[in-house]
């Protein structure tokens, strides 16, 4: 029962990741890169070549949370759950994946 509920749980997560990631808006991830990333990320697509918006969404949490570190502090810019996931579907399709 314990491991069918553990299932269960583990497919809606991933279900709603899904979903999320699905919903995001490439147009909007552009006008936040542009407005707060491009002066320093501007020229630098190719370090986002083969990563997923997955991929780059994850590591986007990890320098805001401060786990990764980064030349500025980025907890000001405040960006929701939903711009990251916008950035992180900019960056990626800009760079093909």
């Amino acid at each position: 029962m314990l491991k069918s509920s553990i299932a269960l749980l583990a497919a809606v997560l991933l279900l709603s990741a899904a979903c999320a990631a699905s919903a995001a808006d490439a147009a909007a991830g552009k006008a936040l890169v542009d407005q707060n990333c491009t002066a320093c990320h501007g020229g630098m697509m190719s370090m986002w070549q083969g990563k997923s918006a997955a991929d780059i969404d994850s590591l986007i949490h990890e320098v805001v949370s401060g786990k990764k570190p980064h030349p500025k502090d980025l907890k000001p810019l405040g960006l929701t759950e939903a711009q990251i996931a916008d950035i992180a579907a900019y960056w990626s399709s800009a760079a093909g994946k």
